[in-house]
């Protein structure tokens, strides 16, 4: 699937028209998985969190991840849960209840999204999340995303709405602030 972007948009002095997106199970998948992972690691590495980069094997409960490519180069990533972790991994009871409360019947989670710099402001990013949003949509009512600092906007520019209860959370650790973001599959409220 070919995400169509602003033909006068320009990265790296080229004229980049369309994003190639592919969705893979990351257990099926193991070459797909590979390439998510070293260029998370990567575009960790550039920004001093390299340390925050996912562990070799698939995390549990991930179902799928969606890949952009750009002339033969894949340039960003996001990984799709079918059940959130978020509540457990940030050690937040209240966080963690507020998310058992509004999905009782489960939330999907977006993670794990990263873009090479030299291809952010195309518009890739936010395709990235549409594509992982639309494999989500079978899965329940709602997907929630931890969106730090580098991916508040697209959050919200995608649907998200931020959840004012829990905003400029230092998660995963100090050199983040992260905001707790809800997208509701069935458009009928926050």
């Amino acid at each position: 699937m070919a995400a169509d972007l602003a033909p006068d948009r320009r990265v790296g002095g080229v004229d980049l028209h369309t994003a190639d997106l592919r969705t893979a199970d990351p257990g099926r998948d193991a070459a797909g998985w590979q390439t998510y992972q070293r260029g998370l690691h990567e575009v960790y590495s550039g920004i001093g969190v390299a340390d925050l980069a996912i562990e070799p094997d698939v995390p549990a409960r991930v179902t799928a991840i969606v890949l952009a490519t750009v002339d033969d180069e894949v340039v960003g990533g996001i990984l799709l849960r079918d059940h959130t972790v978020i509540g457990e991994r940030t050690g937040l009871p209240r966080l963690a209840a507020a998310i058992a409360e509004r999905g009782p019947e489960g939330v999907n989670e977006l993670g794990g999204c990263w873009l090479r710099p030299g291809h952010r402001g195309a518009g890739i990013g936010t395709a990235l999340v549409e594509a992982a949003l639309s494999a989500a949509a079978g899965g329940g009512r709602w997907t929630v995303a931890l969106a730090n600092q580098f991916s508040v906007g697209v959050s919200v520019r995608t649907g998200f709405v931020p959840d004012e209860r829990f905003r400029d959370l230092p998660f995963p650790d100090r050199r983040f602030r992260s905001t707790l973001c809800w997208f509701d599959h069935r458009g009928e409220g926050r």
